[in-house]
């Protein structure tokens, strides 16, 4: 057996973001969640300026996505929290993920991920949906709190 060098154009493609504050989320409403931040965006998969929400194919990069998100809820002990992809405005398809949980009186993140099929300009929102009677605040300030990243992992 012996060492190979890396196949050429074998560099990562992808993006990792953040929220850099709270995001307050209505009752029974399912919201977009909006990103500011990013770690890293290796091919403008995403704008700090514009459509905040998506993370976008960019051209030529169409393939095999690793699509992962964690929300932060802050504390509150009532109702559920749910959070989800959304692919090209919708959720009424094969390659929606759903987590959710009760209400608890700490703090609650909730994590999730597939892998989907995207072709360039497709693009996928995080949302999320609670039901807490009242208003509740997705926790934003680092990117370890509420995050959104997509990996491209093959053709």
């Amino acid at each position: 057996m012996k060492w190979a060098a890396p196949a050429s154009g074998s560099t990562y493609s992808g993006c990792k973001l953040y929220k850099s504050a709270n995001q307050t989320i209505s009752n029974n409403s399912g919201t977009s969640i909006t990103f500011d931040s990013e770690v890293f965006d290796t091919d403008a998969y995403h704008s700090t300026s514009s459509n905040t929400d998506r993370i976008t194919i960019p051209s030529g990069k169409g393939g095999k996505y690793l699509i992962q998100a964690t929300a932060g809820f802050v504390a509150n002990n009532v109702g559920v929290r749910q959070v989800f992809f959304e692919v090209n405005g919708t959720t009424n398809n094969n390659q929606v993920t759903l987590a959710g949980f009760s209400g608890i009186g700490t703090d609650q993140y909730i994590n999730i991920n597939t892998i989907i099929s995207l072709a360039a300009a497709d693009y996928v929102i995080l949302r999320v949906y609670q039901n807490s009677g009242g208003n509740l605040d997705i926790k934003g300030s680092n990117e370890f709190q509420t995050t959104f990243s997509a990996s491209l992992i093959g053709a």
